[in-house]
C-alpha cells in the first residue's frame, strides 16, 4: 500500500530536513515529472539561492538551466522501472564526473504523482584515480571491465568516449 504524503505536514518536512541537510552533496526529491519537492542545504548554497526559490521549479532548468531532461538524469529509466538507478555521468559544463542517483520511494504528493529522493556525488577525484591506474594497464581486469562497459555503470556510450586510457 502506498502512502500519502502531505506536503503541508511541516513536522514532516522538518524531520526531512534535518536528515538530508546533515549531507554534503546534492539531495533533492522530485517528481516522476521532475518538479523539485524538496532540496537540502547543499543544493541551495551552490545555486545561491533559499528553499522557497527552488521549490516547484522544474528541476532540469533550475538546476542545469536546461529545458528538458539533462542527459546523464537517471529519473526517466527509474520511473519506467520502478527501480533504482545510479549512473556515473561526466558533466560536460564543470569537467567534473557525477554519480548521479534517483530512488523511487512509495511516497505520492497530494495529486499522486510519485516522490523520488535523488543524490549527486562528485566522483571526479575517484575517476581520475582510476584512469590514472589504468594507463599502460591495457589488460587489467577493472580497466578491461571498463573498457567493455564504457565506464562500468549506466553511462551514454559519448561519455564512455571520455576516458581514453580506458581504450584498448
Amino acid at each position: 500500500m502506498e502512502k500519502q504524503l502531505h506536503i503541508a505536514d511541516t513536522n514532516f518536512w522538518q524531520d526531512v530536513l534535518s536528515i538530508i541537510d546533515s549531507l554534503p552533496f546534492y539531495v533533492i526529491l522530485v517528481d516522476e515529472r521532475h518538479y523539485i519537492l524538496q532540496t537540502n542545504r547543499a543544493v541551495q548554497e551552490h545555486l545561491g539561492v533559499n528553499r522557497e526559490e527552488i521549490i516547484g521549479q522544474y528541476c532540469p532548468k533550475a538546476i542545469h538551466g536546461i529545458e528538458g531532461p539533462f542527459y546523464g538524469c537517471p529519473l526517466e529509466e527509474s520511473v519506467e522501472t520502478g527501480r533504482p538507478v545510479e549512473r556515473e555521468v561526466l558533466d560536460k559544463e564543470s569537467g567534473r564526473w557525477l554519480n548521479s542517483a534517483i530512488y523511487p520511494t512509495e511516497m505520492l504528493t497530494e495529486d499522486g504523482r510519485q516522490i523520488f529522493f535523488h543524490m549527486v556525488t562528485d566522483i571526479s577525484d575517484h575517476k581520475q584515480e582510476k584512469i590514472e591506474r589504468c594507463k599502460g594497464e591495457k589488460y587489467d581486469r577493472e580497466c578491461f571491465a571498463e573498457r567493455a562497459t564504457g565506464t562500468g555503470s549506466d553511462t551514454d556510450s559519448e561519455q564512455a568516449g571520455e576516458v581514453e586510457c580506458l581504450k584498448p
